[in-house]
């Protein structure tokens, strides 16, 4: 997933591979399922599908200065920051979304 992460880090619009390489990951199956390539939702393009991507446990906003936030809704029992943010105000919000969802879920599996 962090190789992903890094890929959408460097996207500055949607693509197939990227929206594909979403939808294989494992949590994505155990939600939706395999799906057929017309199936696969634009998660780098649009906002509601970028927000599936949300793990239950976090609640998210896009701040006064245009930065996609993630916060937990519960307290990490951990005591580890409980915050997600994507900083970058240039990217497309729905790339930013996806960003700051698979690293909330990299933070729920304790990776970094």
């Amino acid at each position: 997933m962090k190789d992903l992460i890094e890929k959408l880090m460097n996207a500055t619009e949607s693509s197939f591979e990227l929206n594909a390489a979403i939808a294989r990951l494992d949590f994505y199956r155990d939600m939706e399922g395999d799906m057929g390539d017309d199936e696969i939702p634009d998660f780098c393009a649009s906002i509601d599908a970028a927000l599936t991507l949300v793990p239950a446990e976090y609640t998210w906003n896009i701040n006064e200065w245009g930065l996609v936030q993630l916060l937990r809704k519960e307290k990490d029992p951990a005591g580890t920051d409980r915050g997600i943010e994507v900083s970058d105000k240039v990217r497309p919000p729905a790339i930013a979304i996806c960003i700051a969802a698979l690293r909330a879920r990299l933070a729920l599996e304790g990776q970094t």
